[in-house]
C-alpha cells in the first residue's frame, strides 16, 4: 500500500473488520515498526517515536483500544486536559461537557466504554498538533456524543491546516462530507 497525506487533507481510511486500518494508523503513528518500506512526516522517518518525539513532531495518535489512563480520577485527568487547552475556547467546551456529566472522583478504569472514550478523544483534541491519527474514535459512543464529537471534529479542522487521518465503522464524518479523500485497504 502506498499513499500520500498532504498538510490539511481530512483522510479517512476504509475496509472491512481485519483488513488493516489499525495497522496503517500504527504505521503512521511510528508505533507498528514490522512492515517495509517508508514513514515520513515533515520529511522526518517515524519509527518507534516516544511521546516526546511526537509532541515535538506534532502527532497525536488516539489508538483504537484508547490509554491506559485508568487510575487517574476523573476529576484528575479533566484538570490535566483543561490546562491544556485554556486558550481554545471550542475545545475547552467540549472538555468540560464531558468532564461536568461524569462523577469527579470516579476512576477512569470504573467508566463504562463510551465515556473511557469520550474522555480520551476530548484529551486527544486539547492538544495542539498538525497531524492528527484517530483509530476509530467514535467507537462506544452513544449517537449523542458522537454527533458531539463529530461536530467538534468538523470546527477543529474546517479553519485549520491541521491533517487528520482516521478510521471509522459508522462513517461519521464521511457521511457529512466532512472527509477530502477515503483510501480502502
Amino acid at each position: 500500500m502506498s499513499f500520500d497525506i498532504n498538510a490539511g487533507e481530512r483522510v479517512l481510511i476504509k475496509g472491512g473488520n481485519g483488513s488493516g486500518k489499525s495497522t496503517v494508523l500504527k504505521v503512521l503513528a511510528g508505533v507498528h515498526r514490522h512492515f517495509t518500506g517508508e514513514c515520513k512526516w515533515k520529511g522526518e522517518s517515524i519509527v518507534r517515536p516516544t511521546l516526546i518525539d511526537m509532541r515535538r513532531r506534532g502527532i497525536v495518535f488516539l489508538p483504537q483500544h484508547g490509554y491506559s489512563i485508568g487510575s487517574l480520577t476523573v476529576r484528575e485527568f479533566c484538570s490535566i486536559i483543561v490546562g491544556r487547552v485554556a486558550r481554545e475556547v471550542a475545545s475547552r467546551q467540549i472538555v468540560n461537557v464531558v468532564c461536568r456529566s461524569l462523577s469527579p472522583e470516579q476512576r477512569i478504569s470504573d467508566l463504562s466504554g463510551g465515556e473511557q472514550q469520550s474522555l480520551a478523544l476530548a484529551g486527544v483534541l486539547s492538544q495542539d498538533a498538525s497531524l492528527y491519527i484517530l483509530d476509530e474514535p467514535f467507537r462506544s459512543l452513544d449517537q449523542d456524543r458522537r454527533q458531539a464529537f463529530a461536530r467538534e471534529l468538523m470546527q477543529r479542522f474546517s479553519d485549520r491546516q491541521a491533517t487528520l487521518v482516521m478510521t471509522d465503522h459508522e462513517d461519521v464524518l464521511g457521511d457529512l462530507g466532512f472527509v477530502d479523500r477515503v483510501e480502502h485497504v
